[in-house]
């Protein structure tokens, strides 16, 4: 049966069969038609959906720093399974970052992050059991970043933040294809004018594969941050953010009619049309605290929240970093009088 499935998979249309079978031409009655169903399961790797990676008091002067830190969500768990329209999503608990950001002057900062998270560190969103590894073991992002000041005060500063980054993120996909072949008891005409119509189930093939999908994470928002003692600074915010999903079961159905002459004209959905990954947005509520340690040393905490978009397992989480500044900072300006 599986023999019969396979000569009939080969005998898909070219592009001038195409256009044959379409105007009738040569090729003859439709002497049968093949359906098949495919079941799709998938199960991809995904990073926690965190804060802006720009958050701290900014430098002065112009500086470059180098940070790094890691940053960390409680994932809960589902109580349905992939097959009851549950995510295909294994959620990165914990991550590291590392950040490389230029301050040109006291308005604007210029940065390009990266993060770094894995497998065993994940959680799976369904409740079904957890399945073998996803291949590779990990996931990166990487990308730039913006900050700036719309207003700079003594007790308060408003500005807005845009980051971008570019993600590598693997997944497994198992398809599970169905077949029937459906024919009439006269092979010089259509098959649905028999009066007699036979159905044959063709049989299951099963095919798995691993692989990666790229996404881009994309954030945009605003914030107010101000001093609160000589050393100590906080601010709080609100953005937008891409976030990725992974679906769990998908199912699709095509249909070949199958010409006298053996050639096939085909219709519906194929397992390679349906990409992995859908897209949503997220809305975050963040705040955080940095202590300049000294000239050259930031100690940043942030903490975060979100809603919508899919974010009922991974609700909120926070981050810790250590900032390091090359350079001192500008000195400040000395007011002189001159006596007339």
């Amino acid at each position: 049966m599986l023999s019969g499935m396979t000569y009939l998979n080969r005998l898909r249309f070219t592009l001038t069969g195409l256009a044959l079978g379409s105007l009738g031409l040569g090729c003859g009655p439709i002497v049968a038609q093949r359906t098949t169903e495919y079941t799709i399961e998938q199960r991809g790797l995904v990073p926690a959906p965190g804060g802006p990676k720009g958050v701290g008091s900014m430098m002065k002067g112009q500086r470059v720093a180098l940070e790094g830190g890691v940053s960390g969500s409680p994932v809960f768990r589902s109580k349905d399974s992939r097959f009851q329209e549950e995510t295909g999503d294994v959620v990165a608990n914990t991550s590291a970052f590392g950040r490389l950001s230029y301050s040109a002057g006291d308005h604007f900062e210029l940065s390009f992050s990266g993060e770094y998270a894995r497998e065993e560190l994940a959680t799976q969103i369904s409740k079904d059991r957890e399945e073998p590894r996803l291949g590779r073991r990990y996931m990166t992002r990487f990308g730039p970043g913006l900050r700036w000041l719309f207003y700079k005060g003594e007790e308060v500063s408003f500005g807005g933040l845009a980051e971008a980054e570019i993600a590598s993120l693997p997944y497994s996909r198992t398809i599970y294809a169905r077949s029937f072949l459906t024919q009439g008891a006269d092979p010089d005409s259509n098959w649905w004018d028999s009066d007699t119509l036979r159905t044959q189930y063709l049989g299951t093939e099963v095919s798995s594969k691993r692989d990666e999908e790229e996404f881009i994470f994309a954030r945009l928002g605003l914030f107010l941050s101000g001093p609160l003692s000589d050393s100590l600074s906080m601010g709080f915010g609100v953005m937008m953010q891409s976030y990725p999903h992974f679906f769990g079961v998908r199912t699709a159905v095509e249909q070949c009619d199958i010409y006298a002459s053996g050639a096939a004209l085909c219709s519906g959905d194929e397992p390679d049309d349906i990409p992995p990954l859908e897209s949503s947005t997220l809305n975050t509520a963040f705040v955080w605290f940095s202590d300049e340690l000294d000239q050259h040393s930031t100690l940043t905490a942030q903490l975060y929240g979100h809603l919508g978009g899919g974010s009922g397992h991974m609700p909120f989480g926070g981050a810790v970093s250590l900032r390091y500044a090359f350079g001192d900072p500008p000195r400040p300006r000395e007011h002189s009088t001159q006596k007339r």
